[in-house]
């Protein structure tokens, strides 16, 4: 009994899910804010890694190689 109210539960909750997920919509302008959106992660995590290697030079702690990670898409 249990277990059929928890299921009923679970499917209610992906019907609404699948409900608002039609209301999204995939457009060029969707597209460029994910663009900008990546762009300013990206800055982000730069000036956070040269802030804490700042932070570190000032404390006189060893300072961590700087980490930098390219990814190439082939077509």
């Amino acid at each position: 009994m249990k277990f059929k109210r928890e299921e009923a539960a679970v499917r209610i909750k992906r019907m609404r899910l699948e409900i608002q997920s039609r209301n999204v919509l995939i457009t060029p302008e969707m597209d460029r804010l994910l663009r900008y959106a990546t762009t300013l992660e990206r800055f982000f995590d730069r000036r956070l890694s040269q802030i804490e290697r700042a932070q570190h030079l000032r404390r006189g702690q060893p300072v961590p190689p700087e980490v930098s990670v390219g990814v190439t898409r082939e077509p």
